[in-house]
């Protein structure tokens, strides 16, 4: 496994996370992670306050009636509404309530790693909430996810070792005063759980888990290196990206000061415009249909009709698309390469040809 290496005290102190499990979880992991440009302009779904208490409104009322993954609807949309006691304490219902349950291994397995992901993910927020005073939060959350992680590995597209890695960077900043100094995740751990953190949780208004995904940025992805700063310097304009001292090799030539300045600042415009659009069409019907009294929980056709806005096409030009790939040292290196074997093999054919043509004299 490659070590990362983070001088996590430079960077910005305040992040948001989520493991979170229900309902919604659910839907988004089968429609899949949306492309990273989608995740920048903030094209995701989202929803308002009112759709997390209609939800807690509706499933409680079943009482105990409630079914075991209702108990997880409800603390997750509490934790939504910032509600972190409440949601903790659906928790303690939930588990007194299984306590008085058989059930099989594999049934009991599921349902205990998303009570530790999600109790866990609670505990975290709280302390977050609180600053330098939610250490005991963090630690017994810190210990909920990692024994959610023991129990289920590979779930939520691995965002929860991600998540650990973040809470065990904060704990050490309020110990220390200096983040993590190094992390055993791969560049492809860390960008599928940070973008997984912020479709599924609430990291997407972080600028510190933004620039652990830039840190895990390939470096021929210079553009996108150049957006997700663009983000990071919209959500805390404090954010210098030439003083932050980033993971190995992030040190190409796309971060130096001019490279693709002013166009990354247009194609970021452009993008965030249209994920604002988005978000806002989309949450105008949805607020609509709320306050007329129905819910995409339990109204099928909640969405019949919706026509979502149609995400920005960037183009480069030919030229850029060119200097693009030549910048790009794989490219120059197959490129020399082939251009060598073809110019050696046109030479021997016509070293060849001319040998016969002097015999024939």
């Amino acid at each position: 496994m490659r070590k990362w290496f983070l001088l996590a005290g430079v960077l910005v102190s305040g992040f948001g996370l989520g493991c979170l499990w229900d309902r919604d979880t659910v839907a988004m992991e089968l429609k899949g992670m949306p492309e990273i440009q989608n995740v920048i302009a903030g094209r995701f779904e989202r929803n308002p306050d009112l759709f997390y208490e209609m939800r807690i409104e509706r499933i409680t009322q079943a009482g105990s009636a409630m079914k075991f993954e209702e108990y997880f609807d409800v603390a997750v949309a509490f934790d939504r509404l910032g509600q972190h006691d409440e949601a903790i304490g659906w928790i303690d219902q939930f588990d007194e309530r299984i306590s008085k349950v058989k059930m099989g291994d594999e049934e009991w397995k599921e349902l205990s790693y998303k009570r530790n992901a999600n109790l866990g993910t609670f505990f975290v927020h709280r302390g977050l909430k609180k600053g330098d005073d939610g250490m005991g939060d963090l630690k017994k959350g810190l210990s909920l996810l990692e024994r959610a992680v023991e129990i289920n590995p590979q779930a939520h597209f691995g965002r929860e070792k991600v998540q650990i890695a973040l809470v065990q960077d904060r704990i050490m900043e309020i110990e220390s005063g200096f983040g993590l100094t190094e992390i055993d995740l791969s560049r492809e751990e860390i960008r599928e759980g940070v973008i997984g953190m912020m479709v599924l949780g609430n990291a997407w208004e972080s600028a510190r888990v933004w620039s652990w995904l830039l840190g895990a940025i390939d470096r021929e992805d210079g553009n996108v290196a150049d957006l997700i700063v663009q983000r990071i310097n919209e959500i805390d304009t404090k954010f210098d990206r030439y003083e932050l001292q980033l993971p190995e090799p992030l040190d190409g030539p796309h971060l130096e000061p001019e490279a693709g300045k002013s166009k990354g600042k247009e194609v970021y415009g452009i993008l965030r415009m249209n994920g604002d659009q988005w978000s806002k069409k989309r949450e105008e019907f949805l607020v609509a249909g709320l306050q007329s009294g129905r819910h995409p929980d339990s109204d099928v056709d909640f969405w019949e009709g919706y026509e979502e806005v149609p995400a920005a096409v960037i183009e480069d030009s030919v030229v850029e698309r060119w200097v693009r790939w030549w910048s790009n040292p794989r490219n120059v290196f197959f490129a020399g390469f082939g251009g060598s074997i073809m110019g050696v093999t046109g030479l021997y054919f016509w070293l060849k040809r001319r040998k016969r043509v002097l015999v024939g004299r």
